[in-house]
């Protein structure tokens, strides 16, 4: 019996999505600041995109790290890569939603 999905094979489609996201943040945030006002916000997207994508590889980095110590059935393994997850996914989320709103607040005397 063989799995669906080999290791090299998920290790190659997050690496294709982790690098898709790069491109996409540097490429998409140019044309969003293009056509956006303030400029600004858009670099934020393309920012927050591309760290994204960083965020990806990091994170299947540090999964794989805990499966390879603990083994893929333990307990102590799936509630160390959810505290992880979770950690990581709260703060892009206040760090973007902060980003966003100061991204978009008008200078003074505007």
């Amino acid at each position: 019996m063989r799995e669906l999905v080999s290791p090299q094979q998920a290790e190659a489609i997050v690496r294709a999505v982790a690098a898709g996201l790069l491109a996409l943040g540097v490429v998409g945030g140019a044309v969003a600041a293009a056509f956006t006002r303030p400029r600004r916000a858009g670099l934020v997207i393309g920012a927050f995109v591309a760290l994204a994508g960083a965020l990806v590889w990091w994170v299947w980095l540090t999964y794989n790290a805990v499966i390879a110590r603990f083994g893929l059935d333990s307990v102590k393994a799936l509630l160390l890569n959810l505290g992880i997850f979770v950690v990581v996914g709260l703060a892009y989320g206040l760090a973007a939603g902060a980003a966003w709103r100061r991204a978009h607040r008008r200078p003074l005397g505007e």
